[in-house]
């Protein structure tokens, strides 16, 4: 699924599969053609005048497409 913007009273917030995403959430972003890997990453966004996400994962930042798939890990 693809993170869908909304606009609530205080502000902005994504949105993943109904739920809300909170900065420092645990997602994982799909990489890869349709039999690709899950990397789990860290959520951060700026969603000032300029919406931005970042992702912290592997030591780095990555900063996803507007077409970027996602999804909640899963619990075990």
């Amino acid at each position: 699924m693809n993170l869908i913007l909304r606009e609530e009273p205080g502000g902005y917030r994504h949105y993943l599969d109904g739920r809300p995403v909170h900065c420092g959430a645990q997602l994982e972003l799909h990489v890869g053609g349709p039999d690709g890997a899950w990397l789990p990453v860290r959520y951060e966004a700026d969603l000032g005048d300029c919406p931005r996400v970042t992702l912290h994962a592997c030591g780095g930042i990555i900063e996803p497409g507007r077409d970027a798939t996602f999804r909640w890990p899963a619990m075990t």
